[in-house]
């Protein structure tokens, strides 16, 4: 597991509304990268990440949840630059 100390932090906002809620915490998760994540080899350095939870209930049970991660953010502190990876395309037609 890459992350085994993770520490969810304190919920920046919690708003619900009808069957949606949703959460976000900034930093929301805090841990040490000791193992492979996605391609990239543990760093063994303390990192942080930020997300944003989203669930929909049906009655008092939640049946999906949908979970956004600052990827960019995140893998910047693998010292991976995400945007670096996107190839350059002609625009000048567009």
């Amino acid at each position: 597991e890459a992350y085994p100390d993770r520490k969810v932090q304190n919920l920046d906002s919690l708003i619900a509304e009808g069957n949606y809620t949703a959460a976000s915490g900034w930093s929301g998760v805090e841990a040490v990268h000791s193992g492979s994540y996605l391609g990239v080899p543990a760093t063994e350095n303390k990192i942080r990440f930020n997300g944003m939870d989203f669930w929909r209930r049906d009655e008092e049970q939640f049946v999906e949840n949908w979970v956004f991660v600052d990827m960019i953010h995140l893998f910047r502190q693998f010292g991976v630059d995400l945007l670096q990876r996107i190839p350059e395309r002609d625009l000048s037609n567009a």
